[in-house]
């Protein structure tokens, strides 16, 4: 699949930060939740209030999130401090894991060992696969241009599979080797974009409040 690319502009390059969703209580138990609607924990929210002004001063002048309560607290939290609304839209959702959502992942029959899960393997068996999730949504990521005047910043606000589809999809790379050389972003941890005359470049990956000597502000060095 060619990259999504947002079009190289002949002004300031745009900039694009993907952020993860604050903690659940599903994530601690180590539960599937997939497309479930679980809300953010306490802890989730808290994290939410720490992101909101270190990924503010990234300077999104457009915010979308996926619809479920997960995500769109967390973009909430950041649009709030700018003063800017959240787009919702469903495409920034986590990959639908069929059976499997709602179980904890120990319970699971085989346990995924996710270091050689496929990416082409639908989760739960009646799900989407990463590669499905990548086809979902290039679609958003190349509307964006029209959204996104050159020199601005995009925040998408979503999940762990769908952070790394997206990153697959933005760089042209095959979803398998963004599942087994990119970590999963931590929760309400993002990674910033940048355009190029090449196309796009990952300036950071897995950044998180404490990270202030970098969150994806400082300029090229090679």
């Amino acid at each position: 699949m060619s990259p999504a690319r947002m079009g190289v502009t002949a002004g300031p390059p745009r900039r694009l930060v993907l952020m993860r969703h604050g903690v659940t209580e599903y994530n601690y138990a180590d539960i599937v939740q997939g497309q479930l609607d679980i809300p953010l924990s306490q802890e989730g929210q808290r994290q939410a209030a720490l992101a909101a002004p270190w990924v503010a001063r990234l300077r999104p002048s457009l915010i979308m999130s996926s619809d479920l309560r997960r995500a769109s607290h967390t973009a909430f939290a950041v649009g709030t401090r700018l003063g800017l609304d959240v787009v919702l839209d469903q495409r920034l959702r986590e990959s639908a894991s069929g059976s499997w959502e709602g179980l904890p992942v120990s319970q699971l029959d085989p346990v995924p060992d996710w270091a050689t899960f496929s990416v082409d393997t639908p989760r739960g068996g009646d799900g989407e696969s990463m590669r499905d999730v990548m086809v979902r949504v290039t679609p958003l990521l190349r509307e964006l241009p029209g959204q996104l005047p050159p020199g601005s910043t995009a925040l998408l606000v979503t999940h762990g599979v769908t952070a790394r589809a997206c990153v697959a999809a933005l760089l042209g790379l095959d979803p398998g080797v963004v599942w087994t050389t990119f970590t999963g972003l931590r929760n309400c941890a993002w990674a910033v974009l940048k355009e190029s005359a090449v196309g796009w470049r990952l300036r950071g990956w897995n950044l998180t409040a404490p990270d202030r000597d970098d969150l994806g502000l400082s300029a090229d060095s090679g």
